[in-house]
């Protein structure tokens, strides 16, 4: 089951955080190979966002962002959005921004790339990974 995706996503944060402080390697490791999708699109974006300086650090620093971040949408009201389709839909709309962002024929074009992102998604999510 994908660590980002589950239903329990609140305790699933604080787990993390626990079986971290009690230096839990087995459970860690466990819960990393479990997930290497979503481990190495983390990787990825940090790499970009950051530039590649201190990748553990900007690792940390996305992945807590995205957990969190999912794991408050509930409280908020918007719990039909903390499903599967956010956090894919970040993930891709982050890479392909700061994608167009460095690629000169795109920069002018930003609107147009995060437009066909979304649509693209939505189609994509619902295609494919939506049931």
């Amino acid at each position: 089951m994908l660590l980002i995706l589950q239903k329990r996503m609140f305790v699933m944060v604080w787990d993390i955080l626990v079986h971290a402080a009690a230096l839990d390697l087995g459970w860690l490791i466990d819960a990393a190979i479990g997930n290497l999708l979503w481990l190495f699109m983390f990787v990825a974006v940090s790499y970009l966002f950051f530039g590649g300086k201190r990748p553990l650090r900007a690792f940390l620093h996305v992945t807590l962002a995205v957990l969190f971040f999912a794991s408050l949408l509930p409280f908020m009201g918007l719990g039909e959005l903390a499903g599967p389709f956010l956090p894919l839909y970040y993930i891709i709309e982050l890479s392909a921004l700061k994608f167009a962002e460095t690629t000169p024929a795109l920069a002018k074009r930003l609107v147009w790339v995060e437009e066909f992102v979304f649509f693209g998604s939505i189609l994509f999510f619902n295609l494919f990974i939506g049931a």
